[in-house]
């Protein structure tokens, strides 16, 4: 008999075991057992069944008869061979045991002492599977042997199911909560297809509600314009990689994290912002028993991705393909060797890749390792900057190239540098350009020779290194003499070829640290770099003068040129270039006076004339507004009657500072500065007016004379102007006679002689004025459409001194008449020269014997007192 007694208690009114005292009672065991609403079984020490109440058989389905007696209490539960918690409690159960066979179901009852509580799922039970909770404790006699075990049962199904709803929907509720409340999109569809859950963030990146689509199958309009499934549409219905495939070629796999999980990309145009790309995943949702029901479909917003990665592989293309050559250093690697060089690099340096890769940059530069600009690009690699420099690169089969190379830090997310790129361009043509241009702005284009500019630059260097190392330079102004005639007879292109000729004859006479320059036309400028003594200065000069004196052979002919050259010394003619040039160049015009085909050094005589002329000149400026110039006219005289029968203007200046200045000194200074183009127009107007004035008042058969400048006469439109001009004063029966100098003709005379008949065909009379003291030949004499000869004072003031004068003068009177003009005689002075000249058939005479050149008042009184103002008042 089992000493104790079986009470209810414990969870869910289970027996337990308790120990107590002996009781005397008619309740038996057996009748305790069967009578127990608590499915309950008892096992002897030995696993054999003893007990199995009415209950016990209900819930189970198993009758006690059926398996009282046995060890088959196993088959109650279990499909196979496997120990019940009260066969764990006989054999001395251990936990590990206990945990084997009810993982996460069980645990030690805190009621009694040896006894376990566990639950399970029980599949074959009659009415279907339940869920059940046990407790199993030990039977023990007085002396606390082992006799069995008891086992209690409770069915826990609707508990267990309640807390699956329960579960269920707390799990859906954290699921709502989890879906709607992520900044992932996502969104849910059930087994049916249809839409449970569109979060705020698919709203956001999708650009569709969720209230068009929660509890619909319109999923796929969110992204696509036909209907066809989604990803998670697919994985519901099990679709395999074939037709996964067919929806989205290439851009899916299978997710490495989750099981039956897909993952793709695709750009979906329908999204806003003018569509995205997107990565999503969809895997499928299981039931508790491992069914789908259901699929999750995350998205992620890729689009800055992938423009990113379109943009690196734009700008890989981009490298690839450029022009210039491009290549990434590595500065974190020793000695920072190239890691990539773009096909540019190779067509530009000869370098293959693979014979870059590796090597520090500089073998670009061979032994060229002194180059003032590459320490530009050391500084910016050392200061980690951006920096660029021109290098001279050498290719791979050693030829020179010009590199503009710059180079640029390449900062990594921490902003450190980690790289460099360089960028290449070759400029070996620009540079071969440039220093085309650069000689081109340096040089004069006939010569080659150095043009104003680098003369300058060169006379500043000369003058510098005289400051610091005592030397003494010599400036060389070099002019042509007479070199308008080559041009005006042989042309010019002829004139190029001489000037070209006489550039390699002046550098051949200096060295080579002396510097030859053409200013232009026939002037040239030498810089003597260091000429101690005035004897050095002269032995160049003679050298110089002896070499242009050989004849020149220009296009088959053969011409013989001399130059004039005028030489200032540093320092004692000057201490700055504007000095020594402007000293140079008076000294050589001094030369040209003294004869032409010599040299003369700058002296305080030429200074003082040089000083003399710039004051002319400046002066000469605003003289005809400020009324400081007059027209006087000298009366010309029919040599038989007397009668003034023309008059010839003569222009002149007084000056408050300068006071009277006489022609012969500001002329040639307003020929050289052309000034004299105003002078002469003013002249020629005021010649007009004046006249116009006398012919009024009764001057008849009125002839002005008028003196014509070289520069006047080689102005294009001079005959036009003078046109224009007599048009203006309305002097129809007005004589304009204008007065050339044989050496004005005899320049270029078939030139001159289409400028005198355009002249003529005006109406102007032309007279050459001093004749007999130029060089004019007869030849030429008689084809210029001439009308007066002006035969010079000093042939009649030489008819009282000596008969060869006489001589003279009768013959240029004759030469005129023979050649058919009319012959005037000037400066006559003497009755005795006045008979001479009537006695030889001269037409008029001008000169003192008459009048001297008079201001227009006193010409109208001498008009007036000879009885040819028929008007006057």
């Amino acid at each position: 008999m089992i000493h104790g007694l079986l009470g209810l208690d414990g969870p869910g009114g289970a027996i337990v075991a308790a120990p107590s005292a002996p009781v005397e009672s008619d309740l038996s065991l057996p009748s305790i057992l069967q009578g127990t609403p608590v499915p309950t079984f008892v096992i002897d020490a030995d696993h054999r069944v003893t007990h199995w109440n009415r209950a016990c058989e209900a819930i189970i389905g198993v009758r006690a008869a059926e398996i009282l007696g046995t060890s088959d209490q196993w088959r109650a539960f279990y499909t196979e061979p496997r120990p019940t918690l009260a066969d764990l409690i006989v054999d001395g159960i251990t936990e590990e045991t206990v945990a084997r066979l009810y993982a996460g179901r069980w645990r030690a009852s805190p009621l009694i002492e040896g006894a376990y509580e566990a639950e399970g799922w029980f599949e074959h039970f009659p009415g279907g599977a339940r869920w059940l909770s046990f407790t199993a404790a030990p039977l023990r006699g007085k002396d606390g042997r082992l006799l069995g075990a008891i086992e209690t049962l409770q069915d826990i199904t609707e508990r267990k199911q309640a807390e699956e709803v329960k579960r269920e929907r707390l799990a859906r509720q954290r699921l709502d909560e989890i879906v709607e409340g992520s900044p992932v999109p996502t969104f849910v569809i059930d087994a049916e297809h249809r839409v449970t859950h569109w979060n705020r963030a698919c709203e956001a990146v999708i650009g569709a509600p969720a209230s068009a689509l929660t509890g619909t199958r319109l999923q796929w309009q969110a992204f696509y314009t036909e209907e066809r499934p989604v990803m998670a549409d697919l994985i519901i219905d099990g679709a395999g990689e074939a037709e996964i495939a067919r929806h989205y070629p290439t851009k899916f796999r299978h997710s490495p994290f989750i099981e039956g999980a897909y993952e793709a990309e695709d750009f979906f145009p329908k999204c806003p912002g003018g569509g995205r790309w997107l990565a999503f995943t969809a895997a499928p949702l299981h039931d508790g028993e491992g069914r789908v029901i259901g699929a999750i479909e995350t998205l992620q917003d890729v689009t800055e991705r992938k423009r990113a990665e379109e943009a690196m592989r734009l700008y890989h293309r981009a490298v690839e393909s450029a022009n210039n050559g491009i290549i990434i250093t590595d500065v974190k690697a020793l000695d920072h060797p190239v890691v990539y060089a773009n096909p540019a690099f190779e067509r530009m340096t000869g370098y293959p890749q693979v014979e870059a890769i590796g090597r520090n940059p500089r073998f670009l530069l061979g032994q060229d390792r002194e180059q003032m600009e590459l320490e530009a690009i050391k500084s910016a690699l050392r200061q980690k900057r951006p920096g660029s420099a021109v290098l001279r690169n050498y290719r791979r089969d050693g030829t020179l190239f010009f590199n503009e190379l710059f180079v640029s830090p390449v900062r990594d997310e921490a902003g450190e540098v980690t790289h460099t790129i360089s960028v290449m361009t070759d400029i070996t043509e620009r540079k071969r350009y440039e220093e085309q241009l650069e000689h081109q702005a340096n040089h004069d284009a006939l010569t080659g020779l150095a043009n104003r500019t680098l003369l300058m630059d060169r006379l500043e260097h000369s003058l510098a290194c005289a400051q610091r190392y005592g030397q003494k330079p010599a400036v060389l102004f070099v002019d042509l003499d007479n070199f308008k005639t080559v041009n005006d007879t042989l042309g010019h292109n002829v004139g190029d070829h001489l000037v070209q000729a006489v550039a390699k004859r002046l550098v051949h006479c200096l060295r080579e640290v002396d510097t030859v320059a053409r200013l232009g036309g026939d002037e040239f400028v030498v810089v003597i770099q260091d000429a101690p003594e005035e004897s050095d200065v002269t032995h160049v000069m003679r050298r110089i003068i002896e070499a242009l004196g050989r004849p020149f052979t220009i296009d088959g002919s053969e011409l013989f040129v001399t130059c004039s050259i005028g030489a200032s010394m540093y320092p004692r003619d000057g201490e700055d270039v504007a000095t020594l040039l402007k000293n140079a160049d008076a000294a050589m015009y001094r030369a040209k006076e003294m004869g032409r085909g010599g040299f003369q050094f700058f002296t305080r005589e030429i200074n003082e004339r040089v000083c003399e002329r710039m004051v002319i000149e400046r002066e000469l400026h605003g003289a005809i507004a400020r009324g400081e110039l007059q027209v006087f006219y000298q009366p010309q005289l029919d040599v038989r009657t007397g009668a003034i029968v023309g008059a010839e203007a003569l222009l002149r200046w007084t000056n408050p500072r300068l006071g009277s200045v006489s022609p012969g000194r500001f002329i040639p200074v307003a020929e050289e500065s052309g000034l004299i183009l105003q002078v002469g127009r003013w002249v020629l107007e005021t010649a007009c007016a004046d006249s116009r004035r006398w012919i009024a008042e009764g001057w008849s058969n009125a002839r002005m004379s008028v003196n014509l400048s070289a520069r006047q006469f080689r102005q294009a439109d001079l005959y036009a102007h003078i046109a224009e001009l007599l048009q203006d004063a309305g002097l129809s029966n007005f004589i304009l006679e204008l007065e050339l100098t044989e050496s004005m003709v005899m320049q270029n005379p078939e030139q001159a002689i289409g400028t005198m008949r355009a002249l003529k065909d005006i109406g102007l009379r032309l007279a050459i004025d001093d004749f007999g003291t130029g060089y004019s030949s007869l030849s030429h004499l008689r084809h210029f459409p001439l009308d007066i000869l002006k035969v010079d004072q000093s042939f009649v003031r030489d008819i009282t001194n000596h008969a060869e004068g006489e001589a003279i003068a009768a013959a240029v009177i004759s030469i005129g008449h023979a050649l058919g003009k009319k012959v005037v005689a000037e400066g006559v002075e003497t009755d005795v020269q006045l008979d001479f000249l009537r006695g030889h058939g001269c037409d008029e005479y001008q000169g003192f014997l008459f009048s001297p050149a008079v201001p227009a008042e006193r010409f109208r009184e001498l008009l007036i007192r000879n009885g040819q103002l028929t008007g006057a008042p």
